[in-house]
């Protein structure tokens, strides 16, 4: 199932698990668009993929919408509590923000950004794309290998938890091959699809979560569901070597990868060694992320310096920090002024790229009770210190790792693609690029490459499959390498490639997650 590629067909479908790809080419051969099935194959892994998504969680998008042209971004996130109070979680012992339990907990923002796609750019309506996603829920689905894998990390956190032994049935995970029940979840989503979202933002859904909050002594009020919104936002983009990558603006982290890009385009990374190139990789992430960890924030509530990040003179005031050794000292500059990802392209030429996510593995660790609704931790990422751009406050977005990337060529999508792993998503999309456009890859090739993970400071990981003598020079440049630990972290790639010619479609379903790519 993983680590497969196809190139064939007029639409093309690929995500982490193979229901939700079969659910969307349903929905296309059903004459839907790549909005409907990509909000279908997003609410069916909200059930077979539930450490990494739910409708407790966000969402993010990039659609291009092919009979105007147009590319369309939305920005899916929740936003803290409006009583949520950084003085509250100092006192109660807190010296940064608890990454799980109640007070991380923002207001879940996917099925609004679900229901805002489809009334502009849809084609069905969202109780129809729920209906895959309720009868596996209802029936029950076998679990599949990697995600069992990921599922059996998280025993111990479950057990801990608000009403997450739900998620361990017979006491413990299930094993690959079993089949896993979610009745009260199917539930939800049945009132969902029958009286539309309301029914969560508005009804008994979100008082269920509510009362939840009020028992856990968190902040949630019926008045932050109700008047929950989604922003529709212009994209932000780069252009690296002509080709036009696009991201969606702070308060997500997709200007990482876009500042990575503008600071490698000096170098002739064709031309280098692995070695080199690495080095340089690693370098610009260094930057870039010193940066977006320093600057990006909800810039509803502060201004996001977004312009000058991009800005060519300040890109070449950091790109003269990139030296032949490894940076120790990688602070921000000073310019003025677990996750699923669904990439879909339709034979009338839309494409989007979508992701959802309830941030770390089950989230908050925290499933409002007779609901099944699992929430997401992203308010974790929230800043105790007051004078920071993205600190703690009443209503404002955090901070956000998710990124649904989009590559334009002459103004036509070329590369519909999308990485999932926090931190990891601006790094791997980094290299993907770099391998597809500076090496000449083809998209399977690109995906599957090898790579690197910075983490902190000097220290770099790399995987298995590196090119020898890597490893040796990048620690003569002073990078400290750090063994893999687990599975390594390393992100999980979808990717479709449109060819510019012929349309053709080419696709790539990475084999560190489960899943694949299909095409009709």
């Amino acid at each position: 199932m993983n680590g497969e590629s196809v190139s064939a067909g007029k639409n093309m479908v690929a995500t982490s698990q193979p229901l939700a790809v079969q659910a969307a080419i349903d929905v296309l051969q059903a004459g839907g668009n790549a909005v409907d099935a990509a909000v279908c194959a997003a609410a069916m892994l909200g059930v077979v993929e539930p450490m990494s998504t739910s409708i407790g969680g966000d969402c993010f998008a990039i659609v291009y919408e092919a009979k105007t042209g147009k590319l369309h971004g939305l920005n899916g996130s929740g936003r803290a509590p409006k009583a949520a109070c950084l003085q509250d979680v100092r006192m109660a012992g807190h010296r940064s923000m608890p990454t799980q339990g109640v007070l991380s907990v923002s207001v879940p923002g996917a099925l609004h950004a679900w229901q805002s796609l489809l009334e502009r750019v849809g084609s069905k309506t969202l109780g129809e794309l729920l209906q895959p996603a309720i009868r596996a829920a209802q029936d029950g689905f076998e679990v599949t290998p990697i995600i069992a894998r990921d599922w059996a990390t998280q025993q111990t956190e479950l057990e801990r938890g608000v009403n997450t032994r739900i998620y361990l049935p017979g006491g413990a995970p299930p094993k690959a091959g079993e089949v896993f029940c979610q009745p009260e979840l199917a539930r939800s989503l049945t009132l969902i699809a029958d009286d539309g979202i309301k029914a969560f933002y508005d009804g008994p859904l979100s008082e269920a979560i509510v009362l939840q909050s009020k028992r856990l002594g968190g902040w949630l009020t019926q008045a932050d569901f109700v008047e929950h919104t989604s922003s529709w936002v212009e994209p932000i983009s780069t252009n690296y070597r002509g080709y036009q990558v696009c991201e969606i603006p702070p308060n997500g982290q997709g200007i990482v990868t876009l500042q990575s890009l503008n600071l490698l385009q000096a170098f002739a990374l064709a031309d280098l060694d692995d070695a080199q190139r690495r080095h340089l990789q690693i370098e610009a992430t260094k930057l870039s992320f010193a940066d977006a960890w320093r600057f990006v924030a909800d810039p509803e509530v502060v201004d996001v310096p977004v312009a000058e990040l991009l800005s060519k003179p300040y890109t070449q005031a950091r790109r003269a920090l990139i030296g032949e050794t490894a940076l120790k000292d990688h602070s921000h500059g000073f310019p003025c002024s677990d996750t699923i990802y669904i990439t879909v392209v339709d034979a009338a030429g839309n494409a989007a790229s979508l992701i959802n996510s309830v941030f770390h593995h089950f989230g908050a660790k925290v499933v409002a009770e007779r609901t099944g609704i699992l929430l997401q931790n992203r308010a974790a990422l929230l800043s105790l210190d007051p004078d920071h751009p993205n600190a703690l406050a009443p209503g404002k977005r955090p901070y956000h790792t998710i990124i649904p990337p989009m590559v334009m060529k002459d103004e036509k999508p070329w590369l519909c693609f999308g990485v999932v792993g926090g931190y990891m998503q601006p790094q791997a999309q980094t290299q993907i690029l770099c391998n597809l456009i500076d090496l000449g890859m083809d998209v399977d090739e690109a995906v599957q490459a090898p790579r690197f993970r910075w983490i902190e400071k000097d220290k770099v990981t790399l995987e298995e499959g590196m090119a020898d003598g890597v490893r040796q020079d990048l620690e003569q440049r002073g990078h400290r390498l750090i063994p893999v630990e687990g599975h390594g972290g390393f992100g999980g790639a979808k990717a479709i490639l449109i060819d510019p010619e012929s349309g053709g479609l080419q696709g790539a379903s990475d084999h560190r997650k489960d899943g694949c790519v299909m095409a009709c």
